[in-house]
Parts: C-alpha cells; sequence; structure tokens
C-alpha cells in the first residue's frame, strides 16, 4: 500500500508555531486530548534561555490553539525540582475520569519520568517520578487491563532501545517488565524506536502509532509507524505493517532545529472514522495529519495475514 493512500497531511500545517508563544523558541512532541468540547494541549515548548517548559493551549476545531503564555507543571517541593528538573514530551491519558499527563524529565542522573494528573485543566497535582533513568516515551494505556494499568516505554542506552510493557496496582509501582518491539535490520525503524500516542482500544486490539529512526550519513530521520497489541494481553504483537506511514517529506519536518523529524505525539479517534494525528515538525513546529481508522486496521490485518511483519 502506498503511503500517500493511508495519510494526508493538514494544508495548512504547522497548526501550532513558536512564534505563537511567548519566550519560546520551538514547540514540538506535545499531548493533546479532547475535554469539555475542546481539544486540550500540553505543549513542548523551549525557551528562548534553551530551558524546557510545558504551556496549556485550548482549541475550539482542534486546529486554531489559544495558548496560555504562563509554564504549567512547575515542581514547586524540593525532592520534585531534583528529580523532575527538565521536563518535557507530554502525552496525555484518560482513566476512569482522570487525565494523567506523563513526561520526561531530566536531572543529573539521565532522564526519569513524570507523572502528574487533572480533572479539569485547570489544577494540575505532579504525583511522582515513576522510572528509574534512562526512560523515555511513556504512555499509559486507557484503561486497566485484568486489573491493572498498563504502560509503554523506552528505556534505552545510547542509539539503543526497544519497546517495552509493563504493569501496575497504582500507577507508580511497576513490574513485570516485557519487551515487545525491538529494531528490524535494514527497515526503515532499524535504529532506536519509541512509543508516539496513547494506545487506541479498537474491536481489533490496541492500535498504537510508535516512532522510529533510520540512521544515514547525515544523522537520524525519524518516522512513523503502526502496530497492533492484543486487547487483554498487550505483551502480544498482532501485526507491525512493514512499512512506513509518515516520514519526512515537507520543509517543515526537513529543516528546523533536528532536520527530517516526524514524532507523534497523539492520535484522536472522530466520529466520521478519521484518526487525527498530531505531531512534532524537525523538533520545531507542531502538524496534522489526518488518515482512516479502518484504512489502518485493514492494513494490518493484510499484513497479519501474509505473515509479513
Amino acid at each position: 500500500m502506498f503511503l500517500h493512500e493511508l495519510i494526508r497531511r493538514y494544508e495548512g500545517n504547522p497548526i501550532i508555531r513558536p512564534e505563537q508563544i511567548p519566550n519560546c523558541s520551538a514547540v514540538c512532541n506535545s499531548g493533546f486530548i479532547e475535554h469539555g468540547g475542546q481539544t486540550i494541549g500540553i505543549l513542548r515548548a523551549e525557551q528562548l534561555s534553551g530551558l524546557q517548559s510545558m504551556r496549556l493551549a485550548r482549541s475550539r476545531d482542534g486546529i486554531r490553539f489559544e495558548v496560555e503564555p504562563d509554564p504549567i507543571l512547575v515542581p514547586d517541593s524540593e525532592p520534585m525540582r531534583t528529580y523532575l528538573e527538565a521536563n518535557y514530551d507530554p502525552r496525555i491519558t484518560k482513566i476512569e475520569g482522570v487525565y494523567y499527563i506523563t513526561f520526561a524529565a531530566e536531572n543529573r542522573w539521565g532522564c526519569q519520568i513524570g507523572l502528574a494528573s487533572t480533572r479539569d485543566f485547570k489544577k494540575f497535582d505532579i504525583i511522582d517520578a515513576i522510572a528509574e533513568p534512562d526512560n523515555r516515551n511513556i504512555v499509559l494505556f486507557p484503561r486497566k487491563i485484568k486489573g491493572m494499568y498498563w504502560r509503554m516505554d523506552r528505556p534505552f542506552s545510547g542509539l539503543q532501545g526497544g519497546v517495552w510493557v509493563s504493569q501496575s496496582p497504582d500507577l507508580i509501582h511497576w513490574g513485570r517488565h516485557r519487551n515487545i518491539m525491538e529494531s528490524r535490520r535494514f527497515h526503515w525503524d532499524r535504529g532506536k524506536i519509541g512509543p508516539g500516542a496513547v494506545p487506541i482500544e479498537t474491536k481489533e486490539g490496541w492500535l498504537c502509532l510508535y516512532h522510529g529512526t533510520t540512521p544515514s550519513c547525515n544523522g537520524l530521520m525519524y518516522r512513523v509507524g503502526v502496530v497492533l497489541l492484543d486487547l487483554e494481553d498487550p505483551t502480544k504483537v498482532i501485526a507491525r505493517p512493514k512499512g512506513v506511514l509518515l516520514t519526512p517529506y515537507t520543509l517543515y519536518e526537513q529543516v528546523g532545529n533536528v532536520p527530517n523529524v516526524c514524532f507523534p505525539c497523539a492520535a484522536l479517534p472522530k466520529p466520521d472514522g478519521t484518526l487525527w494525528i498530531y505531531y512534532g515538525g524537525a523538533d520545531t513546529v507542531l502538524c496534522l495529519a489526518f488518515a482512516k481508522m479502518d484504512e489502518l486496521l485493514d492494513w494490518c490485518r493484510k499484513e497479519r495475514e501474509s505473515a509479513e511483519f
């Protein structure tokens, strides 16, 4: 199946640029979710000083966003200032009426994962650091499975890193870590790989967008792929198409702070069966693309039946 048959970029991309945000030099790799008739974004905004911050954004149509000027999720206790020193790359998951935000948190030991929550996107509670260094790209599954919370993450060392899942009774204590995906030799995702958007529950399995890198003589190219996991046992990969879903083709994906980057950070299904995919372009801007849920599932189904994944 050809790439252009599965996905369409929004013609008005980028939808959020750094110049829309006070004291901002880049905006990318952010979390989005629907709440109260709006699309809510928690943005990764790099400040002019180079420090990372997160900003709240709201939109009535999912395209035109108003960004609040002040950073959110700023640690106010000494332990959290120590462990959540540089916070970025948020993801948002709604579980049983609570919105949980996971984010990368760098400190002097490396990169950990922070966890926060909110019910209304007005008051936020920072809960704790929930992973040892080095770990990034954690996304939570949007419901309990067999009475446990589940997550996908990417513990890593250097340029290596695969996708793991683990379980928790309380979102803080995690165990039963299992590797479910590794890099594929000679393919587009032959470098490090990791979770992207929060998993989407479908009748055929958990549909997940992930990122993979292609090493080259000119650096890494970040691309987007699809994987389908078993609904009641996410350690089982049902299908993982070999083809790439989204690759840097446009100027805003190829030129920026980090060239050649399409990084998936949210995927919101709509009532008409369309999937709105929010992604970072060149680590500088935020972009939007559209796909059909049934076409993505059909793609997974066909490759599963042909045993090509």
